[in-house]
């Protein structure tokens, strides 16, 4: 059973985390997922194929973007659907550029929560999905995909791709806003918890001479779906270490933090024409703060290549390919 063992000021309130046995528990662990499958086509795109160290519990995962319907297949009980579930669009809760939806059975059913992604010429798409624990566990994973119809990989050239970043951690939220209100008196140590999400921004540089790309995710804090922060607990970037950039346009990478101690993996994949987007997801069980033990971080990142059209501000300075 996974437990935060420090305390923490949040929200200006110092929470003694819970430490034995009948307490609800803010940290929760991931199940063994070393034997999942990788997820397979979901019939939009042509899935790079996503590791299973990146795909987890996720094992399919359909997305459009311009019906904004999601459909998550996620071995977690989520859902009483034997082959998957339609998530609830939540543009309230949309962070920065990607779009929220979320899916509760009922008030003693775990919450999922996820994020969606395309980019403007729907080159490629990426996926995040993770519930917010309930029972000391939790569930999740990320996907993404290129329409491999439309991709073409540059045969030389730098080129950055920039923008904003969203991940949803192992961490329950103090003071949850979305979940479904349970009935009066019930016990909350059987309720669900809502997790805790890191925004920030990402900037990855690929060089298509020597195939390898590498980049950072900055600016990182923690933040609760009703935009509470918690601006005393600093975040610090992780990298991207340089990796290989395959011929099908896919990577796969050490992801370290300031102490270049490896603290997860990423992968994604690029598409369109001389690889106009960029879609990837990472997976961290350490390397947010001295204020946790036994964290979790499952990120998401869907990005425009520099000097396409809908780049990111964060390309400025940045030469086109």
């Amino acid at each position: 059973m996974s437990r935060i063992a420090k305390t923490v000021g949040l929200l200006g309130t110092i929470a003694a985390l819970a430490a034995c046995d009948g307490e609800q528990p803010f940290s929760f662990n991931n199940p063994d997922d070393s034997t999942d499958p990788a997820v397979p086509d979901p019939g939009a795109g042509t899935p790079a194929g996503v590791p299973a160290e990146l795909a987890r519990n996720l094992s399919n995962v359909s997305y459009n973007a311009n019906s904004g319907v999601l459909i998550v297949d996620m071995q977690s009980l989520d859902s009483g659907d034997p082959d998957a579930q339609t998530m609830i669009r939540r543009a309230g809760i949309d962070e920065g550029t990607y779009d929220a939806y979320t899916f509760q059975d009922d008030a003693f059913d775990r919450f999922v929560l996820a994020y969606a992604k395309q980019t403007p010429d729907n080159a490629v798409q990426g996926v995040l999905a993770v519930d917010g624990g309930q029972f000391t566990k939790y569930f999740g994973g990320g996907y993404y995909s290129n329409d491999s119809s439309v991709y073409t990989q540059p045969t030389s050239g730098l080129v950055s791709y920039a923008g904003d970043y969203v991940a949803i951690t192992n961490i329950s939220a103090p003071a949850p806003s979305q979940l479904i209100t349970p009935p009066s008196g019930a016990s909350p140590d059987i309720l669900p918890g809502e997790p805790i999400i890191i925004t920030g921004d990402i900037f990855i540089n690929a060089d298509f001479s020597d195939l390898e790309i590498n980049g950072g995710v900055f600016n990182r804090q923690l933040e609760q779906l009703d935009g509470a922060t918690f601006p005393t607990l600093v975040l610090l970037p992780v990298y991207l270490t340089p990796t290989t950039i395959e011929a099908d346009g896919t990577f796969l990478g050490d992801v370290e933090d300031v102490e270049q101690s490896v603290v997860g993996t990423y992968g994604g994949t690029f598409g369109g024409s001389n690889a106009s987007g960029l879609a990837g997801t990472l997976y961290l069980d350490r390397g947010f703060t001295d204020a946790f033990d036994n964290e979790e971080e499952t990120g998401l990142f869907v990005l425009v290549q520099c000097g396409e059209p809908g780049d990111s501000a964060l390309c400025s300075g940045a030469n086109p390919l």
